[in-house]
């Protein structure tokens, strides 16, 4: 495309003040050399502010990518080609949702720092799930749309989001590459209110471009599509920067204090508006030297994405929702039963037979032959559909019982589930496959969906030494009770995963009670529940409900039924709070 198509009358190539910037943050990650020249530029000068430097000091690592959280932000540029197309602002596939991604409270340090850094995506600017966002170039080679296409894929592996790379007609993203101006993107959902003869991200690669700065820029940049900031803008990063060090580098650079405090030091958003993570090989980690820091800390470049990258996204942006439900019998307490199924169907039909986990969460059964023998289990799990059944075995008098389900799409990257069967008291290692990362702690869930049990009923769950490769939960009894056999449904997840929060409470039968939910929901999570001890008198029979429910985003209504001349004398529920996403 010839650049005299879209670029100002002249022939020189356009060059854009660093020092006039009104947009509110800003900074990159890697460290970049500078970038070759481009003889034959992609025709469209694009980008909101160039934060490429006019001028290449020595030893100057801290190129920066330019993040527009508002449209009105980006300077004026030069028109995108094919000005004549509609403007649509309308571009999601599915109904809106508000992603529940909690506050994240356990941020990790860097190694020897005194600081975090954190992979934060700002919600205001985060797109419904399930999005086609819309990409065409403006200018670029063949060569470098092909690496856009594939490298923008390695977020949407994770997330359920689709890019769609179009040739004309209406866009979310419009995309340039200008080396007359820096890498940059508009903030998620911001690109909808920029015009489309207007661009949304500029990239300043080339041909001669290494290739893993290449995958970084792309990388980076997309991670701003979708609604990543730079993490040293988070409301929580408190970096210890030594300002007049930052001052005097980029005054060096011909740009001036305000503009640094806009787009390095000062934050652009309120807390309540990020959220965060932490992972300092985060492909949106901002890079910067030790002697911007007052304790001398620093933060290299990196061109992948890291393992948390990939759980992040996948949070934010669920492949296919969790989906917790519960199946209840209903039999008739004078024709007691063995064993009851249903077969129920998954909709919309999985690419992939999903996983489940069940627990028991009511129990009806006689103490005439001195044991609660109770099981359930899901069985024959397609794409379209599942089994789950629950009752008794030997001859034993089962009335009516009660399982929580929760069904997590195949290939999951943030949970780990399974099963202990035939588990006596014992103490039993569970090693996850894959491990999480290292120096990622699981939290975990542990919930009968199988009981045996003699005399006094008495069991109860302990869990201990959970690290990121295994955790070890004990199965145990006491006083004169025998406790045969269990089945044992575990789950284990990342302890800063955004939407999810495992509790307990305690009671005896008639006991009720609230749970405040420490984590952060943005709209009311559904609630997958078992319990994890039981100590119920053998002398009636044993009926046993437990409820968990949540009143509102912030609360969990808890309790401990029992009903007939029944006795619960303590009772441990466990629950996990889980966004619906919607």
């Amino acid at each position: 495309m010839d650049s005299s198509q879209t670029s100002p009358a002249t022939s020189t190539p356009e060059k854009y003040s660093t020092t006039s910037v009104m947009y509110a943050r800003v900074e990159d990650v890697p460290p970049r050399p500078p970038f070759p020249t481009d003889d034959n530029p992609s025709g469209v000068t694009v980008s909101a502010i160039s934060s490429e430097k006019t001028k290449i000091l020595a030893q100057d690592n801290t190129l920066i990518c330019m993040l527009f959280a508002k449209a009105t932000d980006v300077p004026s540029r030069p028109p995108f080609p094919n000005a004549t197309t509609i403007q649509e602002t309308t571009v999601t596939t599915v109904a809106k949702t508000t992603l529940d991604d909690g506050d994240n409270r356990a941020h990790s340090s860097f190694t020897a720092l005194s600081h975090t850094v954190r992979l934060s995506f700002h919600r205001p600017s985060l797109w419904p799930n399930g999005s086609r966002i819309r990409v065409r170039f403006g200018g670029g080679t063949p060569e470098l749309w092909a690496r856009v296409q594939a490298y923008s894929q390695w977020w949407s592996a994770y997330a359920n989001i689709t890019f769609e790379f179009v040739d004309s007609g209406p866009s979310e993203v419009r995309v340039t590459f200008n080396t007359n101006d820096g890498s940059w993107s508009l903030l998620g959902t911001q690109s909808l209110q920029r015009a489309q003869d207007q661009p949304t991200m500029n990239l300043n690669i080339t041909a001669l471009t290494p290739p893993d700065r290449v995958r970084s820029e792309i990388l980076h940049e997309f991670g701003h599509v979708l609604g990543a900031i730079h993490e040293h803008q988070s409301p929580l990063a408190q970096i210890p920067w030594d300002r007049p060090a930052v001052y005097a580098h980029y005054n060096a650079l011909g740009v001036t204090n305000d503009w640094v405090d806009t787009n390095i030091l000062n934050s652009p958003f309120p807390d309540s508006e990020i959220d965060a993570d932490a992972d300092t090989r985060s492909i949106m980690v901002y890079t910067y030297p030790a002697s911007f820091t007052t304790n001398g800390s620093s933060v290299d470049w990196t061109s992948d994405l890291s393992a948390r990258d990939t759980q992040r996204i996948a949070a934010m942006y669920p492949r296919n929702q969790y989906a917790v439900s519960s199946f209840t019998t209903n039999q008739p307490t004078e024709t007691p039963m063995e064993w009851q199924s249903i077969t129920f169907g998954i909709s919309p039909q999985q690419p992939a037979p999903p996983q489940f986990a069940a627990a028991l969460s009511e129990i009806d059964m006689s103490n005439r032959d001195d044991n609660i023998r109770v099981r359930t289990e899901v069985t024959d799990v397609q794409t379209d559909r599942y089994t789950v059944g629950v009752g008794t075995w030997g001859n034993r008098v089962f009335y009516n019982g009660g399982v929580s389900l929760l069904r997590v799409p195949a290939g999951d990257p943030n949970f780990r589930m399974g099963t202990i069967t035939d588990a006596g008291p014992n103490s039993y290692r569970i090693s996850f496959s894959p491990p999480f990362p290292l120096g990622v702690l699981p939290n975990v869930f542990a919930a009968f969906s199988g009981i045996d049990s003699g005399d006094n009923w008495r069991g109860a769950l302990d869990i201990h030494n959970a690290n990121h490769a295994y955790v070890d939960i004990q199965v145990s009894t006491w006083g004169s009770s025998n406790l045969y056999n269990t089945n044992v449904q575990w789950i284990a997840y990342p302890s800063d995963l955004p939407g999810v929060e495992v509790g307990t409470f305690t009671g005896a039968g008639g006991a009720t009670g609230t749970y405040q939910l420490q984590n952060t929901f943005y709209n009311t999570p559904a609630v997958f529940m078992g319990f994890q001890r039981f100590d119920i008198s053998s002398n009636q029979n044993a009926r046993l409900r437990i409820r968990a429910t949540a009143a509102n985003p912030n609360r969990i209504d808890w309790a401990i039924e029992t009903w007939s001349d029944s006795v619960i004398y303590s009772v441990v529920g466990i629950f996990l709070a889980i966004s619906s996403g919607g």
